[in-house]
């Protein structure tokens, strides 16, 4: 019974339920696509930071080294 009343057949209930639930899961899909990829960018950002704070410090200690083999 549809919410104007109307009496549908169960066969056209059963299929709009499947369409639902096909959309519903569909839907959890995409959005699980789309937080592994926010996560998987995020993990790229970070790593490259890193890889970055370690050459800074590579860097650092060398310039260090010079320094101090020069006195």
């Amino acid at each position: 019974i549809t919410e104007n009343g109307e009496v549908i057949p169960e066969s056209e209930y059963k299929e709009t339920k499947i369409r639902e639930n096909l959309k519903r899961a569909f839907l959890e899909v995409i959005a699980h696509a789309m937080v592994e990829k926010s996560l998987e960018a995020e993990r790229l950002r970070q790593g490259k930071l890193q890889r970055d704070l370690e050459e800074l410090c590579r860097l650092n200690r060398v310039k260090r080294l010079r320094v101090s083999s020069i006195f």
